[in-house]
């Protein structure tokens, strides 16, 4: 099945346009238990002789701003297609971040030029995959350190099973697997980075019970740039958010919250000689 990619201009310019998805994506997390602070946990993997560190698919730069807190000398950089979300993050950080607009498959640095590179929740978007993680590869020094942060196939499996449900009713038939991290998930992360790297990895769950489904149809809604275009010809998305919205309303009443798993793993991997 086709997933959704950076390829072409639609999900930079709907689906992180601005800050507006992601953080409608974020709330949720707080009715998750135990919490997981990915960002603490992701950028302890980083050596603390790093002294430049690149972000690719930065966002609105909260791992960068994170860095930058700790007031070491280093020179953090960001990059990200969206014009948009760059925006965002140099509004909401310090001068001392380098913010480009650029394509993780054509990295703009020279080689060896980072002791650290974060790719968090992004490499399921990249067209080419193997071609990211080969540049990845390329910017890093021999004795640097990638993170790499993705979801597991049972993330969020209960409001996926939800969604095909709506979609089958609305539309009378099945949707495919929506997930687009399924291109790049915690069970074949290692399949594309082990061409170039040591892997070890920790993975992380937790339970979310959200007592009303507001939070949970925005988490919905949020994806539209993904889920919209995979829809069969015909079928209305906001009839299908209607439709999961009412889903996820029954199960709230019925069990007083509703209740998904989160599977996450975060994948530390050191270059291999070239």
């Amino acid at each position: 099945m086709t997933q959704p990619t950076a390829d072409g201009d639609r999900l930079p310019r709907e689906a992180y346009a601005s800050d507006a998805n992601l953080a409608a994506r974020r709330s949720i997390y707080q009715y998750q238990v135990p919490r997981h602070d990915l960002v603490a946990l992701g950028l302890r993997h980083i050596p603390a002789r790093a002294q430049t560190i690149l972000d690719l698919g930065c966002g609105n730069g909260q791992y960068l701003r994170r860095l930058a807190s700790e007031g070491l000398p280093r020179r953090l950089a960001g990059l990200d297609l969206s014009l948009g979300m760059l925006r965002e993050a140099a509004t909401g950080s310090s001068g001392a971040i380098a913010f480009v607009a650029g394509d993780a498959q054509r990295l703009p640095f020279v080689s060896s030029g980072f002791d650290a590179v974060l790719a968090m929740h992004m490499l399921y978007h990249v067209p080419d995959i193997q071609l990211a993680v080969a540049e990845m590869r390329r910017v890093l020094h021999d004795d640097g350190m990638a993170v790499v942060i993705t979801n597991g196939i049972d993330h969020f499996v209960t409001l996926w099973k939800i969604y095909q449900r709506a979609v089958s009713e609305v539309c009378g038939s099945g949707a495919p697997d929506p997930r687009s991290a399924t291109r790049f998930s915690a069970d074949n992360a290692r399949d594309f980075l082990e061409a170039h790297f040591e892997v070890s990895s920790t993975s992380y769950h937790a339970l979310v019970s959200v007592p009303s489904p507001e939070p949970v149809v925005a988490y919905v809604r949020s994806l539209s740039a993904f889920l919209e275009p995979l829809l069969p010809h015909g079928c209305a998305w906001d009839e299908v958010c209607a439709a999961a919205g009412a889903l996820i309303e029954e199960s709230v009443r019925r069990d007083g919250v509703w209740t998904t798993l989160t599977a996450t793993t975060i994948f530390a991997c050191r270059p291999i000689a070239q």
